[in-house]
């Protein structure tokens, strides 16, 4: 981003800013801004606001350093569902007492550079990068541990995008495309995942969705070998897939806009996911008249 202060977003409508990013108020998009650090920065190449980037060793290294802030926008890893259960690299020859899950976590820079292709590699290194909190590196998050808490020992509850994961903290459950008044029903073609690569590509996948129907084992693209691992492991592991329903893999944007209408226009092409009846945390606590 070229500004520091303010969205490089001059000449564009109210309806044009609000395609940018629907989940924000339009006072609100100057927040897209923070950590931005203007020109300097080539996709594909090395960051060069990293110390030594030149010469660093193939391993951890820190992300942070006088040319880039704790806040700066950086590259970054995939959130994404098949391209996590790929960047895990388990194998039930590797399940042990202290690694149940038989996950090795080791090819995450392999992945993300293979999947966005090198031309465009948006940080397939920032796996391997930390932030030095013993030496109040990212001071916000010093000071939050100190006197509250980060959550050092939560582990996301699934494979996939960050909206899964918020989706569990509510409702301890994945949310499934509908007709919008609890009846499951099939998203748009070109949003159910099929992680079978393209030919040619290494994981380049056919189509690379939001959504599955992991009830549906021997006809849903990539559903069968994950399942099979799960029951191979060496204790109780369900599926727990209702027939017929498309769970949310990866991020979907929510089914209303600030203003409280519905998404329509992102329904219509599954990148939003209509009115959901999932029960959540928010239920529990009308039934209890808690507000």
């Amino acid at each position: 981003m070229a500004s520091m202060t303010s969205p490089p977003f001059t000449g564009l409508t109210d309806t044009q800013l609000a395609a940018i990013q629907p989940a924000l108020e339009l006072s609100d998009l100057y927040l897209l801004t923070t950590g931005a650090t203007g020109a300097g920065v080539t996709s594909g190449a090395p960051d060069t606001r990293i110390a030594n980037y030149a010469a660093l060793p193939n391993g951890p290294f820190q992300l942070t350093g006088p040319n880039l802030l704790y806040d700066t926008y950086t590259g970054d890893t995939a959130h994404r569902f098949y391209q996590m259960w790929q960047q895990s690299d388990c194998s039930t020859q590797n399940a042990t007492e202290d690694n149940p899950t038989g996950c090795l976590n080791d090819l995450y820079p392999f992945v993300m550079t293979t999947y966005g292709g090198r031309a465009a590699d948006h940080g397939s290194g920032t796996s391997l990068a930390f932030y030095n909190m013993q030496d109040e590196d990212a001071s916000l998050f010093k000071k939050l541990a100190d006197e509250y808490t980060i959550s050092d020992n939560y582990h996301q509850p699934g494979q996939g995008g960050t909206g899964i994961q918020h989706v569990f903290l509510g409702a301890g459950d994945d949310i499934y495309w509908s007709d919008g008044g609890g009846n499951p029903t099939a998203p748009p073609s070109s949003q159910i995942a099929n992680p079978n690569p393209r030919s040619g590509t290494n994981n380049q996948y056919t189509v690379d969705g939001r959504f599955s129907n992991c009830s549906d084992v021997f006809n849903a693209p990539g559903v069968l070998p994950i399942v099979r691992y799960l029951d191979a492991l060496p204790y109780a592991v369900q599926a727990n897939c209702e027939v017929g329903h498309y769970y949310m893999l990866n991020n979907t944007n929510p089914g209303f806009l600030p203003n409280g209408q519905i998404d329509t226009a992102g329904i219509a092409t599954g990148g939003s996911i209509p009115p959901s009846t999932v029960r959540t945390i928010g239920d529990a606590l009308n039934d209890k008249s808690i507000s």
